[in-house]
Order: structure tokens, then C-alpha cells, then sequence
């Protein structure tokens, strides 16, 4: 079971890792914008909106911010991403409990339950 997480763990990390804020300035604005408003989901759209941009320095401690601001507006796929970067201590410092906690809590949602047991099948 461990390796499994890891396996998903690299996978996300992989997908997080190649995002740039520079190139995508409209996009970024709009869901900039609705993220400081505290919309939860603006927050993890504005980290996935860059995902197939690399190039910035920092980010995935800007991702990290962001997601955490996701998971504070109760979007949950913000709960789950920002647990992986705390499981590998990307873009913040590493804490597997709290990586634990944010990742089950994500999968404890009805909005998650779902795609996390789906995600955990494809491992097995």
C-alpha cells in the first residue's frame, strides 16, 4: 500500500513541478482574482491552469500557497495535491502527518471518495 502512495505521490509531483506563473498572466489574473475572493476551487484551477508551462523558479512554493488557499475554501482536490507536496516536501517543509490528514481528508469528502478509491485501484 505505502508504495502505491508513492507511486501516486511522484506521479503528482511530476504534474506540479513543470508549472510556470509567467506565461499565463491572463488566465492567472481571472483566477488570481476569484482565489483572493476565497474561492477555493479558483485557487487549485489557478495552479492547474500552468501545468504544461515550465519555467518558474519557485513554483512549487507558489503552488503550495495557492493550494493551501484551496483547501482552506474547502476544495478538496486542493486538500489532496497539497498533502503530496507535504508527503515529498515540495514547495513546503516536509510533514507526513500532515500529508496523512490532508490526503484523507480529501478522500473522506463525497467529492472524493470516489476518484480516490479509483485512484488507489490503478496501483494495486
Amino acid at each position: 500500500m505505502r508504495n502505491a502512495w508513492k507511486i501516486i505521490l511522484i506521479a503528482a509531483i511530476a504534474i506540479i513541478s513543470t508549472i510556470s506563473f509567467e506565461n499565463c498572466k491572463k488566465t492567472i489574473k481571472d483566477f488570481q482574482k476569484a482565489c483572493d475572493s476565497g474561492d477555493g476551487k479558483a485557487c487549485y484551477d489557478l495552479v492547474k491552469a500552468c501545468d504544461s508551462t515550465p519555467g518558474m523558479e519557485n513554483s512549487l512554493k507558489k503552488a503550495g500557497e495557492l493550494l493551501n488557499k484551496s483547501c482552506d475554501g474547502g476544495y478538496m482536490k486542493g486538500c489532496y495535491a497539497l498533502g503530496i507536496l507535504y508527503s515529498v516536501g515540495q514547495g513546503v517543509e516536509r510533514d507526513q502527518k500532515k500529508a496523512e490528514e490532508l490526503v484523507n481528508r480529501a478522500c473522506e469528502s463525497k467529492d472524493m471518495s470516489e476518484w480516490c478509491k479509483n485512484k488507489r485501484k490503478a496501483f494495486h
